[in-house]
């Protein structure tokens, strides 16, 4: 009978779908992400989702699109890092946010790019990556 040491055993593997459907060349089917990846893919959608598009679910979503909408300035980025920060900890478990920035130096080509800094709980690993919030019509 092996002994193991606690703190090398995983209570969980976070698996998701790739939402990019990216063809496994072996098997064929849709490709997955794990762990990190599958949290920065799930934060990307959460910030990028707006309130009333999730079927059952209206409560979810941070609006930030509408938000790129209005004028360009502190107070404006202010409330994209608030929504932000409130949707990750209200619908994202696996992290603890610490820090949401939003640099404006894109604003002249229509985009926005925040930086966004988590704890990843289940391993206890910082991590942090940006997301480009684009103005589309």
């Amino acid at each position: 009978m092996a002994i193991y040491d606690q703190k090398f055993i995983r209570k969980n593997v976070y698996k998701d779908l790739d939402f990019n459907f990216t063809k496994l060349a072996l098997t064929n089917d849709v490709g997955t992400k794990s762990d990190t990846n599958s949290i920065k893919q799930s934060v990307v959608n959460l910030v990028m989702t707006n309130f009333g598009e999730r079927p059952f679910h209206p409560e979810i979503g941070s609006d930030v699109n509408a938000l790129l909408f209005e004028p360009g300035g502190a107070l404006t980025y202010s409330i994209i890092e608030d929504a932000i920060e409130s949707v990750l900890e209200n619908f994202e478990p696996r992290i603890q946010v610490l820090s949401v920035r939003v640099d404006e130096t894109g604003i002249d080509e229509n985009r926005i790019f925040v930086r966004i800094a988590y704890n990843f709980l289940e391993k206890n690993e910082v991590d942090s990556f940006d997301v480009v919030l684009e103005r589309l019509r």
